[in-house]
């Protein structure tokens, strides 16, 4: 009788560890878009997102939150660079070395990392699914298509990924989900349209933008001191569209001369 109950219990103890086991969903990296666009050249912003149950709805957390974290985003160098180390951006609530310093940004060819942990006097993990934003440039005359991968910051044994609790998550986060990034050819420049100055020495400047993808531009106001001499620049204002459009930027000309010619170009 002892035996059938100790050989009862141990197939019970089985089963229960099949199903615990396939009730464990799959963990993934991701990033925030499936696809990114960029002008020749230009920059582009891609966000990296855990999610602990890619079967549920929305990112999950650990039920404790992180208490580190270290991803790897990787691109093909004759692509795209990131072109320093100010354009990784951790998350403030995860975003030290453990050590007392920030947390750790690299970049390399073809590559960009970032590992971070919890401060040591936080007294919960971190929830927020977003895990670092990388700033990369599209390398001027790369046409066409090309693809993001996603990655640990550092192979086994390192172990990445862990929660409040101290338990190892990096053998549960088996999906790294890419992205692509299209690059889409400039058009031609903006063209000014019209400007007015106003009472209090604002100049309003009107521009159509025909490129198809977000731009940002320099609007400036130059002039030259001599009949002779080259244009300088006197002031400017940072403008960005969102696409194909009628736009206005203002520029403050206070004191300006009356001498001066206005132009938008490529920032």
């Amino acid at each position: 009788m002892r035996r059938r109950t100790r050989r009862s219990c141990a197939g019970i103890a089985a089963m229960l560890a099949i199903l615990l086991a396939s009730e464990a969903q799959a963990a993934r990296l991701h990033f925030g878009q499936a696809s990114y666009s960029v002008a020749a050249g230009g920059t582009f912003q891609v966000q990296v997102y855990l999610d602990m149950n890619e079967a549920a709805t929305g990112d999950q957390m650990p039920a404790t939150g992180l208490f580190s974290m270290g991803v790897k985003v990787t691109v093909d160098p004759s692509k795209a660079v990131v072109e320093s180390v100010s354009d990784i951006v951790i998350p403030e609530a995860i975003d030290t070395d453990g050590l007392g310093g920030l947390g750790i940004r690299e970049i390399g060819s073809g590559y960009a990392r970032a590992a971070g942990v919890i401060p040591w006097a936080a007294t919960q993990g971190y929830a927020n699914p977003l895990l670092v934003t990388v700033t990369m440039r599209s390398l001027p005359g790369v046409t066409g298509s090309y693809p993001l991968t996603l990655g640990f910051y550092r192979d086994a044994p390192w172990d990445n990924f862990l929660d409040f609790q101290g338990n190892k998550l990096d053998g549960q986060i088996t999906s790294f989900v890419g992205s692509t990034v299209t690059v889409i050819a400039v058009v031609e420049p903006p063209r000014i349209t019209g400007f007015s100055r106003s009472a209090a020495e604002e100049l309003t400047i009107a521009f159509v933008d025909p490129n198809p993808v977000v731009s940002t531009y320099n609007a400036e106001v130059c002039w030259n001191a001599a009949p002779v001499g080259p244009w300088i620049q006197i002031t400017s204002a940072v403008i960005t569209s969102s696409g194909p459009g009628s736009y206005q930027a203002k520029v403050n000309i206070q004191g300006m001369p009356r001498r001066a010619f206005l132009r938008i170009t490529a920032r």
